[in-house]
């Protein structure tokens, strides 16, 4: 799943979303975060995006 230039379904970048609370903006993360869940997950037999690398994203 991409949403831009971020690609959720790489592992390696799902902490991208919270730099924004790092970075003193907790709103923004709230946002990128509520998005997220609401579009890359769901209770669907293709609910997660990508590749779950024997359950790291459960």
């Amino acid at each position: 799943g991409l949403i831009g230039q971020y690609a959720h379904g790489n592992e390696p970048s799902h902490h991208v979303a919270y730099l924004a609370s790092y970075a003193g903006k907790p709103e923004s993360t709230a946002t990128r975060v509520s998005r997220l869940c609401r579009d890359m997950y769901s209770n669907a037999p293709d609910g997660l995006c990508g590749n779950e690398d024997c359950g790291q994203m459960s």
